[in-house]
């Protein structure tokens, strides 16, 4: 993956499809205050305002808007599946956990809930580096490379970030080979 690559897969980008999709994800929320006009993105709302105390699910962009530190509308918390992830890729083998499962871009919409002002942001920005870390190490016996434990991740298994360093980690080893010959 090019330094290039890695800019815009950790500093979003108006035009990125992959930030736009990673900021799609929906994060659980509930409201701090009754917001009016906003009954409509609660089915089940008979009130065309939000009540306090609602939870709902709102995609991370929605959510950075109205959780603000000055004027929070709502209480954010990390999406369902990001904590299980880094425990089961701590405690476990990395290779074994499906990250494509809890979001495609797991990395980059785990980025953009760090922005978020939630009790969890700190946690949450702790945890990132260290499974990318674990799985990294991994990554090498997928492309040829030994890796510590010896078993590669699947690419099914893979989030966006890390089939993108795996083709590019592939390519380069190609190439030296190449050279080398």
């Amino acid at each position: 993956m090019s330094t290039k690559d890695l800019r815009k897969a950790y500093h979003p980008n108006y035009f990125s499809i992959d930030s736009i999709l990673a900021a799609q994800t929906l994060v659980p929320c509930m409201t701090q205050t009754t917001i009016p006009k906003f009954g409509f993105l609660v089915p089940d709302c008979n009130s065309e305002d939000l009540p306090f105390g609602t939870n709902l699910q709102l995609p991370i962009w929605a959510a950075r808007v109205l959780c603000r530190p000055l004027r929070t509308f709502v209480a954010v918390t990390i999406p369902p599946g990001f904590k299980e992830a880094h425990g089961k890729v701590t405690e476990e083998d990395p290779n074994i956990v499906d990250l494509s499962k809890v979001n495609d871009n797991f990395y980059e919409a785990g980025h953009l809930c760090t922005a978020l002002f939630h009790s969890e942001a700190g946690e949450l920005a702790e945890m990132l580096p260290d499974v990318l870390q674990a799985r990294v190490l991994c990554l090498g016996s997928a492309t040829g490379t030994p890796s510590p434990n010896g078993t590669p991740i699947k690419a099914e298994l893979m989030d966006n970030v890390e089939k993108k360093l795996m083709e590019d980690t592939q390519k380069c080893r190609t190439n030296v080979d190449e050279w080398l010959e």
